[in-house]
């Protein structure tokens, strides 16, 4: 689309600028041949325009931070589009097939060095979501007293809904559907949410004390949070030993 040649086109110019000196807009940039339908737009700059060394840092500055996490996800769903199977990247992080997620089945490992785990008093999980194929389905298993959450998220890393026990929700079905998705819920699903971006991600936490009773505990629990494609719902729970996921090659 237009807006995003043009939008490409002074960021990496912007960026220029802010390693040499102010910058002298070309006419080419400062007034292009557009459609019809975007002729509400305000023109671009004045030809001529002189654009300072320190606003050009920022405007770069600003360009990155809302880039950086559309990017990050993208190369994200890259690399977990070549994971064959749920298992530990690297036998410590947690990756799955897009669509799918990975549950651990203690403490993070300190040996986990690819994205920050604040928590350390949780059995972590993730999965991405790549909506654009299907709808993805995931299960909330009965927690009873203890506490857990679903971090659901879209491309940008906003929060896309509220799924855990502070939230009073129900075990049972959910689902995450694209922005574009008009297709029919299936019964048996409790609950939609739905993302603004085709690329969503899904980090399930369960807290679990450090104790070999509790830890002992939370397993059949954490066998129940499962997540996979829309396709293969058929309205019965699915369970999976997560002890016994193989050990895989960092895919990236």
């Amino acid at each position: 689309m237009l807006w995003q040649i043009r939008a490409r086109a002074l960021v990496a110019t912007c960026l220029g600028a802010a390693l040499s000196g102010p910058l002298l807009v070309p006419a080419a940039m400062a007034q292009p041949a557009v459609p019809a339908l975007s002729q509400a737009r305000p023109a671009g700059p004045v030809p001529g325009t002189v654009l300072q060394k320190a606003y050009v840092r920022e405007m770069a500055k600003a360009a990155y931070v809302w880039g950086w996490p559309l990017v990050n996800l993208h190369n994200r769903r890259l690399v977990f589009s070549q994971v064959p199977e749920s298992g530990l990247g690297d036998g410590v992080l947690p990756v799955a097939p897009l669509n799918h997620l990975t549950m651990l089945t203690d403490y993070i490992a300190p040996e986990e060095r690819a994205v920050a785990c604040p928590n350390q008093d949780v059995v972590y999980g993730f999965g991405i979501f790549s909506l654009d194929k299907e709808p993805a389905v995931f299960q909330v298993p009965d927690f009873g007293d203890r506490f857990w959450v679903y971090q659901l998220g879209n491309q940008r890393t906003d929060s896309i809904g509220q799924a855990g026990k502070m939230y009073g929700t129900k075990p049972g079905f959910y689902m995450v559907v694209g922005p574009d998705w008009n297709g029919t819920v299936p019964d048996g699903i409790a609950g939609v949410f739905r993302s603004p971006t085709n690329l969503a991600y899904i980090i399930p936490r369960a807290f679990v004390d450090d104790t070999a009773e509790d830890k002992r505990a939370i397993q059949p629990v954490i066998s129940q949070i499962m997540a996979y494609p829309l396709s293969q719902f058929d309205g019965k729970q699915m369970t999976k030993d997560w002890s016994k996921i193989p050990k895989l090659a960092d895919p990236a």
